[in-house]
């Protein structure tokens, strides 16, 4: 008897030690603030660079330039509107960005969504003379349903520096998120730029939870992205709101080639976080890291026309 008690307690000793070594700590996800931004709709991308950020909306016809405390610095015309809202039908429905660099000059890079053919576009946006250019990538999306994606649908981008990241957000019907690696520059070259399409495996959840936006921390490898839950049977209509979270891949770097990620961390904003209810997080940005802390600018979209602004502080180890 007591021998086999011994076993037991060796047993839940082991798969205590299994579980910790496993587990990813959080140790905190701090709320510094929030900002309702009423007249500006549909936000969708968020990217720092420079002590700036950047947000742009599905829908909007102009790109807002705000300082980290929230404060408007400047609005920039990328596409001429008699409405507020771009029309669903010909919007270009841009819901990712990215720093890149061309030609060794830092550029904003603006991805639509390529749900619709009106949304297989990029725009680029040089930072230092804020000109812009408009390019299609039809032949690319061509590429991407050949390479394992059923419904194409682009909601985030990062860039590692020597690749750039996009994220393909999945819907009930199709329920796959996928990572789509390809080079920085990939609207150059888009019959020869390379691809690797992996599905991210997020835990399971009572609801399907699709990708919206992604960020890399270099100094740490660590690839953040943000997911929420849509009641949509499809890639381009909208659908009841559920809960939003915050998810992390590790040494990301090392994993291109897999056929499957594996998030190493996944918190319910919803949850954590009473002010996240009822919001969709449709993108992130990261604008300060300082070991294992990190300060993330988040936007949301409540499908009504008015986005709102998140700061938190999160502790991953």
């Amino acid at each position: 008897m007591h021998l086999q008690m011994r076993k037991w307690n060796n047993f839940l000793l082991v798969t205590l030690i299994i579980m910790t070594s496993c587990k990813t700590i959080v140790n905190d996800l701090r709320v510094e603030k929030i900002l309702s931004l009423d007249n500006f709709p549909s936000g969708s991308s968020l990217e720092y660079y420079d002590d700036k950020l950047y947000l742009g909306g599905d829908d909007a016809a102009k790109l807002l330039v705000l300082d980290t405390s929230y404060n408007r610095i400047d609005s920039l015309t990328l596409f001429e509107s008699t409405t507020r809202r771009i029309p669903k039908s010909v919007k270009v429905d841009l819901e990712a960005s990215a720093i890149v660099t061309i030609n060794a000059q830092p550029h904003l890079l603006l991805v639509g969504s390529a749900s619709l053919p009106t949304r297989e576009r990029i725009v680029l946006l040089r930072l230092d003379t804020l000109e812009m250019q408009l390019y299609s990538i039809t032949d690319f999306v061509k590429r991407l349903t050949h390479s394992g994606l059923k419904d194409v649908n682009i909601e985030g981008a990062a860039s590692t520096g020597k690749l750039l990241i996009l994220a393909n957000r999945g819907n009930l019907s199709n329920p796959h998120n996928h990572l789509v690696f390809t080079q920085p520059d990939f609207w150059l070259h888009q019959q020869s730029a390379s691809i690797n399409t992996p599905i991210l495996v997020l835990p399971d959840n009572k609801q399907y939870s699709g990708i919206s936006g992604l960020a890399y921390i270099e100094k740490d490898d660590l690839l953040v992205f943000t997911a929420s839950t849509e009641l949509t049977e499809n890639s381009f209509d909208d659908g009841q709101i559920g809960d939003s979270y915050i998810g992390w891949v590790k040494r990301i770097s090392g994993k291109i080639g897999a056929k499957k990620i594996v998030a190493d961390g996944f918190i319910n904003l919803s949850a954590t976080n009473t002010n996240f209810i009822g919001d969709k997080i449709e993108s992130l940005c990261v604008s300060h890291s300082d070991n294992t802390t990190h300060t993330i600018h988040l936007v949301s979209d409540n499908d009504n026309g008015v986005s709102k602004l998140f700061k938190v502080r999160i502790t991953i180890e």
